[in-house]
C-alpha cells in the first residue's frame, strides 16, 4: 500500500510548481488587477454598489417576496429547500430605493449573479416576465 506515502510527494512537486508563486506571475497579474480595478473596471457604475438601501427592503418583505415566488429562484427554478441559503431578492431595476413587490424577484446565487453584467437586458427580461405574471394573476 504505497498510495498513501506517494501522495504527499505529488502534493509538494505541485506546490513548488505552482506558477503562481513564480515573482514574475506575481507582478503580472499585479499589474492587470490595476488596470481593471474600480472606475477602470468595465462593470463600474459609479460606486452606487456602496449605497443604502430603503428602510423598507428588510427581513419580512424579503420573506414576503420569495413567499410569493414560492421559495423558488425566478431563472432556473431551484426551490430554497434544495439550497443551503435563503433565495436573495433581486431589484430589477436595480434601483435599492425602489422596494415596491413588482420590482423584487428571487433568485438563486448562481442568477444573481449574472445580473452584473448586461443589465439593460437583464432589466427588459425580468420586467417582461413579471408583466406576463401579472397578467396571469389578471387574466
Amino acid at each position: 500500500m504505497s498510495w498513501p506515502k506517494e501522495r504527499p510527494d505529488v502534493s509538494e512537486r505541485m506546490r513548488n510548481n505552482n506558477p503562481m508563486k513564480r515573482p514574475e506571475v506575481a507582478e503580472k497579474l499585479s499589474n492587470i488587477n490595476k488596470k481593471i480595478c474600480g472606475e477602470k473596471h468595465p462593470n463600474w457604475r459609479g460606486g452606487i454598489s456602496f449605497e443604502p438601501y430603503g428602510k423598507e427592503f428588510n427581513k419580512a418583505l424579503k420573506e414576503q417576496i420569495r413567499k410569493r415566488d414560492d421559495y423558488q429562484c425566478q431563472e432556473c427554478g431551484y426551490f430554497q429547500k434544495d439550497l443551503i441559503y435563503k433565495l436573495p431578492v433581486h431589484h430589477i431595476d436595480y434601483d435599492k430605493k425602489n422596494n415596491d413587490p413588482i420590482n423584487l424577484i428571487s433568485l438563486c446565487k448562481s442568477c444573481h449573479s449574472k445580473t452584473n453584467y448586461d443589465r439593460d437586458d437583464w432589466v427588459c427580461h425580468y420586467q417582461q416576465k413579471s408583466h406576463a405574471v401579472t397578467i396571469q394573476y389578471i387574466g
